[in-house]
């Protein structure tokens, strides 16, 4: 279905627009996470205040300002993972409920919808994980195979830099891929999930350049928007910096209103740009795919260079999937308006 027909940018706002409570619950976790981090970034930046001035050694406070860093880094990722899934999932198969025609309850009951369609397709949350461990790691795989290729090319200078752009847009598609693939894994209702994430990712593989241009876009668009609001949020660092002056307590206190700022940045874009990035390419991945069918060349070939896809039709097989390619088409997604 061409972009005449269907505007993948509209739709993306108008799924969002009808899963605003998951947009409120994405704020208030991040709101909470980001007072958090204040908190966390307080206590460090104490620390590092009163060794700097009992110790009057200028490299402990940094030491323990990137400390601080590191492991506040640890911690997210580890909050990320483990405890904003269900919130993310949730989103996806509330969106996927929509692509396919169906209605959603008003206001909170929205998340217990979407958390009850993730419980009843995936049992718990470890197997959304290891699904999303495999697509993920499957979709790795032909990344490297194509820079890989590409890296045996006989490139100047300037075509490699913009090999490198290519690469990091490549990832950023990687980043919501996988999670178009776990929505058409609900989408087609299919018992087997596993099956269903196999198929998902040979009809990625088959239709990955409009998806890499919504990702292209995404990429430029974050970019910017990150950038932007990193500089916004910086303005209070260098008060900051200015009201300790130039002293190593100053610098110190500079580098922890950084951090926040950072934080700040980055918190501002998951709880509001990521879904919308999420749901324009689950978007453009759900339409592009729409007559296509999974391709056995193609799935010889990831069979022969991911053991991650092939560990994924094994667990298809364990749940009743026949070993040659069966498929069986999944409906085309109604226009959202």
């Amino acid at each position: 279905m061409s972009n005449q027909t269907v505007s993948y940018w509209s739709t993306a706002v108008s799924l969002i627009t009808k899963t605003l409570p998951y947009i409120g619950v994405n704020v208030a976790v991040y709101a909470a996470f980001f007072v958090v981090s204040l908190i966390w970034f307080g206590i460090f930046g104490g620390l590092a205040y009163l060794t700097g001035a009992v110790l009057k050694i200028p490299v402990v406070p940094v030491v323990l300002v990137l400390i601080g860093t590191l492991v506040f880094g640890g911690l997210t990722k580890w909050a990320k993972r483990y405890l904003l899934y269900m919130v993310k999932g949730a989103h996806i198969a509330a969106m996927t409920e929509l692509l396919k025609g169906g209605t959603l309850p008003d206001g909170m009951n929205q998340f217990q919808y979407g958390q009850k369609i993730v419980k009843e397709k995936f049992k718990d949350v470890s197997m959304l994980f290891v699904l999303d461990s495999l697509v993920t790691g499957a979709l790795r795989s032909l990344q490297r195979k194509v820079l890989r290729i590409a890296g045996w090319l006989p490139l100047p200078d300037a075509a490699k830099g913009l090999m490198n752009v290519v690469t990091q847009i490549m990832t950023r598609s990687l980043t919501y891929v996988d999670e178009a693939i776990l929505s058409y894994s609900i989408y087609r209702g299919e018992e087997n999930v596993w099956n269903s994430a196999r198929h998902g990712v040979l009809l990625y593989a088959q239709c990955y350049k409009p998806i890499l241009i919504t990702a292209a876009k995404i990429y430029v668009l974050g970019k910017v928007l990150g950038f932007v609001l990193f500089l916004v949020f910086l303005v209070p660092a260098g008060l900051i910096g200015l009201a300790f002056g130039s002293t190593g307590v100053g610098t110190v206190m500079t580098l922890l209103a950084v951090a926040v700022a950072f934080v700040a940045a980055w918190a501002f874009m998951a709880a509001l740009f990521e879904p919308f990035a999420m749901a324009y390419t689950l978007t453009t991945y759900h339409y592009e795919i729409v007559g296509v069918t999974p391709d056995p060349e193609w799935d010889a070939r990831l069979r022969k260079v991911s053991s991650k896809f092939r560990d994924l039709i094994g667990k298809a097989e364990e749940n009743g999937a026949q070993p040659q390619l069966a498929f069986v088409a999944a409906p085309a997604p109604r226009p959202q308006g």
